[in-house]
């Protein structure tokens, strides 16, 4: 059995995790931008009293209307299990007799050139190119 499918499979989900996680900071970041002090704005027209506004208060309620820290502890907790699981897949890929998986690793992994790959294989390096095009349809990379 190939492993290096699941594996691919495990990296685009880590991947998506990320780019999750990265989404909600950005987003509890551009919420506390609005706490820090601003220049000052000549182009307004003065106006005299009024009411000021206390920008913490309001970043604390934004906060908690958008659930931004229960969100963002989710998915931390999601990034990190599947952080834990692309490193299980890579281990057991790591470890695979198979000689697609071996390519694979050999690839994907470690950089290596179409020449060590089949020598290492005992491979001819055009047959080390088709499985390579063929992992790459499968796994979309």
């Amino acid at each position: 059995m190939v492993l290096y499918i699941e594996y691919s499979n495990c990296k685009k989900k880590l991947v998506e995790a990320q780019k999750r996680f990265t989404k909600i900071l950005d987003e509890k970041e551009e919420l506390f931008n609005i706490t820090q002090p601003q220049g000052t704005n000549y182009d307004k027209e003065l106006v005299d009293g009024g009411s000021r506004e206390n920008v913490f208060d309001k970043y604390l309620e934004m906060k908690e209307i958008k659930e931004i820290d229960k969100r963002l502890d989710e998915a931390r907790t999601i990034l990190n299990d599947r952080k834990i699981m692309e490193k299980i897949k890579k281990e057991e890929l790591l470890q695979s007799n198979d000689v697609k998986d071996k390519i694979y690793v050999h690839k994907f992994l470690e950089h290596l050139s179409y020449n060590q790959i089949a020598k290492s294989v005992n491979y001819s390096e055009r047959e080390v190119y088709r499985v390579v095009k063929k992992m790459r349809e499968e796994t979309q990379w």
